[in-house]
């Protein structure tokens, strides 16, 4: 009777045994796939970012524009304060006070960073590769610093840590425009920036 079902046995391990073959096969190439789209994605998704893009974000005129955003956001909060007790809710000029203003405890507000006040004018110590400066007159009219500003960013190394120079006034929208190798501080706010060639920064 044994000798009658040893072929059955035989036909049950080689039946078994291309089983097994078969399962490892599939669970091989499961894990080849796996390994190939984890691969192929990382790649696609490294590639996905546009290096462009990644300049743009850390670029010095990128970082100037910023500034001058930052600095309409701490003007709008300077001007909820009559800090000199006249009175008057005022912008702060010169801008520096948007940091060393003393608060109700003597400590600076630091509305903007340290390194902004320090890039103040010509003589200062660029920030991201920016000096900056309040303007003069908007339209050819004095600042009523009671109810308006204007403020202005130059490259410090022209060509080297910008091209661009920058303006803004209490509207917060900020213009630039290439004013060539000999950059200087913009004292005059134009009636109409676009009209007189300034774009609107990114």
């Amino acid at each position: 009777m044994n000798a009658e079902h040893r072929p059955e046995e035989g036909g049950s391990r080689a039946w078994l045994w291309l089983l097994l073959g078969c399962g490892g096969a599939v669970v091989l190439l499961v894990i080849l796939v796996a390994a190939a789209l984890m691969f192929f994605g990382w790649k696609m998704s490294a590639a996905s970012v546009p290096a462009p893009m990644v300049r743009r974000s850390v670029s010095p005129e990128s970082n100037a524009a910023g500034a001058l955003r930052a600095y309409c956001s701490a003007q709008a909060m300077f001007h909820r304060n009559d800090w000199d007790a006249d009175g008057k809710l005022e912008y702060a000029t010169p801008y520096t006070l948007l940091d060393t203003q003393p608060d109700g405890n003597g400590q600076p507000i630091r509305l903007i960073d340290a390194g902004m006040t320090a890039a103040s004018g010509t003589a200062g110590s660029p920030r991201n590769g920016y000096l900056y400066r309040d303007m003069k007159t908007i339209a050819g009219a004095p600042i009523d610093w009671v109810t308006e500003y204007a403020f202005c960013a130059i490259p410090a190394q022209y060509g080297r840590t910008g091209r661009r120079t920058f303006i803004v006034t209490t509207n917060g929208t900020v213009y630039g425009k290439d004013l060539g190798s000999k950059t200087a501080f913009v004292d005059d706010y134009p009636a109409d920036p676009q009209g007189s060639g300034w774009t609107l920064a990114e």
